[in-house]
């Protein structure tokens, strides 16, 4: 067989000087075109989201005799500064995709702070404000909103707190009644120092407070709730029932006045006298035997113990 001698010397070693199909080369630039499109939609998304996630702030002034009840919705998170100041002054701070659902209205006597629901993932949904005032006569939570108080609210007469789950974290009161009523799932951190306090929940609630008071105290549980009471009272009257616990072992009192049922706990520190009336399962622990007791009536298999687990 005879050999062929083919010579390679007519083609080029570079690519650029191979030719390249029409289809090819539009195919090439509309990808280009595509990625430079691509990555403009992407500037242009991040730029939006920036500015949606962006804070913005505005800020409002009130005579203070114009409000005594503050209300706070759900979805914000507030700051009140209880301070002698001649007028109320607040500042709300929320991202720019909130500007048209956050809602702060002045309407008979009452100031609103709310968020209208909005969802999206990528952007805060929270509310922020601070106000400063001398003291208010009613305060309002609903939903997850959530209070931080710092200072004393020195309201003139009395004080009402309204709470449908949230939380409310240093809450100091001092007027000559205080009532407190706790629904659903609420928190609440508070320091009562009144002549008349009535604390009542329902649901699940954790409450704690601490009382000064050398007056009454007006305790009514309801649910699954549990209450921590510290401090000092001259007077209790407590009602519990549906599996609330109620812990007042470092609470002291003089005098006190239990009704438990329906499978309810308290533990209580009483120094004077007790009247007491147990049933349904339920469970009274003393920490120490009082000096005289008024009162005693233990029923359907409810449980009286001290300390030392004598029952």
């Amino acid at each position: 067989m005879k050999q062929r001698n083919i010579s390679l010397s007519h083609l080029s070693d570079r690519l650029s000087d191979i030719p390249v199909p029409v289809s090819v080369r539009r195919w090439r630039q509309g990808a280009i075109a595509g990625g430079v499109l691509a990555s403009g939609v992407a500037v242009s998304a991040l730029a939006l989201l920036y500015w949606l996630r962006r804070l913005r702030s505005k800020s409002y002034s009130y005579d203070t005799r114009s409000f005594d009840t503050l209300e706070i919705g759900a979805g914000v998170q507030i700051q009140i500064n209880f301070d002698t100041v001649s007028h109320a002054s607040l500042r709300v701070s929320y991202p720019n995709a909130l500007r048209h659902r956050v809602k702060v209205r002045m309407s008979n006597k009452t100031l609103s702070i709310s968020r209208l629901p909005y969802h999206n993932r990528w952007v805060p949904r929270e509310v922020f404000a601070e106000l400063t005032l001398p003291s208010i006569s009613q305060l309002r939570v609903v939903g997850d909103a959530k209070v931080v108080a710092t200072g004393c609210n020195k309201p003139e007469t009395s004080f009402d707190l309204l709470q449908i789950g949230g939380q409310v974290e240093g809450l100091t009161i001092e007027a000559n009644y205080a009532e407190m009523q706790l629904r659903g799932s609420a928190k609440a951190n508070l320091y009562l120092s009144c002549k008349q306090s009535f604390i009542g929940y329902s649901g699940s609630p954790e409450i704690r407070a601490v009382l000064q008071s050398d007056g009454e105290t007006h305790i009514t549980a309801t649910g699954s709730g549990r209450a921590t009471l510290l401090g000092r009272t001259k007077t209790l009257s407590l009602t519990a029932s549906d599996r609330s616990v109620v812990e007042a072992n470092t609470l002291s009192v003089e005098t006190a006045d239990a009704l438990l049922s329906d499978s309810a706990e308290c533990q209580l520190h009483v120094t004077d006298q007790l009247s007491y009336t147990l049933c349904n399962e339920s469970k009274l622990g003393l920490i120490q035997p009082p000096k005289r007791i008024a009162k005693s009536d233990v029923l359907d298999s409810a449980t009286l113990e001290t300390l030392d687990g004598k029952r």
